[in-house]
């Protein structure tokens, strides 16, 4: 399947939070999926991989989202990850988990962020919609 076939947008507005404008740009800034060989490698192209200040045996400081990758596709992905918490309760369930774990709010949405490039992920690659268990 093409990379930019209309039908990609389609397969990617079958996820939960994913709207018209999130899966045109997904589209144009990934280009072609088969270019990752698994999604951590997507995950890191985007931006959104963790970022540890460690030396040996000793964490010198807190972990963070290296923010290397395209802001504008991480900048959509935040906003989706705010809808697919709202009408997906699988979501909504892993952000409660995260959030009942001690995490802090925004670090909670980047891991339904994750979720979602790993959604993203697997429906661009075997190119059938998603489907809600």
């Amino acid at each position: 399947m093409k990379a930019y076939a209309p039908e990609t947008q389609k397969l990617l507005r079958s996820i939960p939070g994913i709207g018209t404008v999130c899966s045109a740009a997904l589209v144009a800034g990934i280009g072609d999926i088969r270019r990752f060989p698994n999604p951590e490698k997507l995950v890191a192209y985007i931006g959104l991989d963790c970022r540890v200040c460690q030396s040996g045996t000793s964490i010198q400081g807190k972990g963070y989202i290296s923010k290397r990758g395209n802001s504008y596709l991480r900048y959509l992905l935040f906003n989706a990850s705010f809808r697919a918490i709202s009408c997906d309760p699988e979501l909504r369930e892993y952000f409660e988990k995260k959030k009942a774990e001690g995490k802090h709010h925004f670090v909670a949405l980047c891991a339904v962020e994750r979720k979602l490039i790993h959604r993203i992920y697997a429906i661009w690659k075997r190119g059938k919609p998603y489907k809600t268990r």
